[in-house]
């Protein structure tokens, strides 16, 4: 994905966002997930989840928010 990036004739709407997204999928979060991390707003502190995954890979992503599980025990 990041040699599609660098082409010359691609316009990325918002870089900071995406680069957010592939460091969080580079770090072993599926790609969604961490699309839907990045592109939270400026004041959202946190995301819940009923993903057992998400929640406990997301820390790993600087940038993102804080994930709560949500049903856990």
């Amino acid at each position: 994905m990041r040699h599609l990036l660098g082409l010359a004739r691609l316009h990325v709407e918002d870089a900071p966002t995406l680069a957010t997204a592939l460091r969080g999928y580079e770090a072993a979060l599926e790609f969604a997930d961490a699309a839907h991390l990045a592109a939270r707003g400026p004041t959202v502190t946190a995301f819940a989840s009923f993903d057992r995954a998400l929640a406990k890979m997301a820390p790993v992503v600087e940038g993102t928010a804080h994930v709560h599980r949500v049903g856990a025990a």
